[in-house]
This record gives structure tokens, sequence and C-alpha cells, in this order.
């Protein structure tokens, strides 16, 4: 169940993992030192962690990740609600 929140935020979820390992590898692991090998799979598994948790938390509030909202105003065109419709009991 989890993996349904990773899932609706896919493209967010895909770029931001890309952006930050891009940064945490290019900045702190530069040429002039040379990670483990075991680090990368640490890293992305956790990281992918840290997306499960985010990911809920976001969906909890929001219809749409932030980029699949932008996704969705260039496909229809038009803006939609982002927020949540609030439950009243």
């Amino acid at each position: 169940r989890p993996f349904q929140y990773v899932g609706r935020m896919a493209l967010t979820n895909y770029i931001s993992h890309t952006i930050v390992t891009l940064l945490v590898f290019g900045l702190l692991f530069k040429n002039d030192y040379l990670a483990p090998l075991w680090v990368g799979p640490l890293f992305c598994i956790s990281f992918y962690t840290l997306q499960i948790f985010i990911s809920r938390w976001w969906l909890s509030r929001y219809q749409y990740g932030p980029l699949e909202y932008i996704w969705r105003l260039g496909t229809y065109g038009k803006m939609m609600p982002l927020k949540k419709k609030s439950k009243v009991s």
C-alpha cells in the first residue's frame, strides 16, 4: 500500500530522486573521492524510503504531486483544484 503514494507522484519522485542523486554524488563525491560501492544502493534505498513518507504526507493534503499538477495544467490547459476538499462530518 505505501507504494501507491509514490506511484501517484511518480514524475515528481523520479525528477527529485534524479536531481538529489546528481547533487549528492556530483558535489559531495567528486572525482578526488571514490565512494565505496555500498554507498550508492544504501543512498537510493534510504532516499526512496523518505519519498514514501513525503508522498504520503503530500497526498494527504493535495490531490496531485507538484509536477503532476503542472503536467495536468499543460495537458488540459486549465486550472484545476490542487488541494483536497476537506471532509465535513
